[in-house]
């Protein structure tokens, strides 16, 4: 991920009440398509709507946006599932 200077802000202070709202479905792993039906909005805008994420949160892809979005609901604190390990 790179640098960002508004890494300090919450989320709802960097991005638009719709960006939020398409951050959100594509971090559950909603395709373009579906939050497009969902927020009726057409696949067009939802493109737009990711590439504005993408420059605001200083990522590059949908997952990087996941975890900065699934972080703040956290509070930055992702807990992944690991494996269990043999003894």
């Amino acid at each position: 991920m790179e640098e960002n200077a508004q890494v300090d802000l919450p989320l709802s202070a960097r991005l638009s009440r719709r960006e939020l709202e398409v951050l959100g479905m594509t971090s559950r792993g909603m395709t373009n398509s579906q939050v497009g039906r969902q927020l009726n909005l057409s696949l067009h805008a939802v493109k737009f709507h990711l590439a504005s994420i993408y420059r605001k949160l200083g990522v590059a892809n949908r997952t990087e946006a996941a975890v900065v979005y699934l972080q703040s609901q956290n509070g930055n604190g992702v807990r992944w599932p690991t494996a269990s390990q043999p003894e």
